[in-house]
């Protein structure tokens, strides 16, 4: 079963102490893979009203590159698992790197 923390509520703040740590990224119909949290980036707030400034995420995979953008399941014990959108964003050096925005 996939717990979701309100993906609303989450921020930079939630990811930053979370650089440089393994996260499990799981593409459907692939097996789970080990990818490494290496880029947290906030944005400008786009309105004073909104609950958050928009943020950005990069994972890097040491699996085989999978050119893939789609929904995932990214999970850590501290934040649980998240049912997120990723994107394939280029392949690093020694897998691939996917971008998970959050606006």
């Amino acid at each position: 079963m996939i717990v979701t923390p309100d993906l609303a509520a989450l921020t930079a703040d939630h990811f930053r102490p979370l650089l440089d740590q393994d996260f499990t990224l799981a593409i459907d119909g692939a097996a789970p893979c080990a990818a490494r949290l290496v880029e947290v980036t906030e944005g400008a707030p786009l309105h004073p009203s909104l609950p958050r400034a928009p943020f950005s995420l990069i994972l890097q995979t040491t699996a085989p590159p999978v050119p893939w953008q789609g929904p995932v399941v990214l999970a850590h014990p501290a934040i649980g698992e998240l049912a997120i959108v990723v994107t394939a964003v280029a392949p690093g050096p020694t897998g691939q790197r996917y971008q998970a925005v959050f606006a």
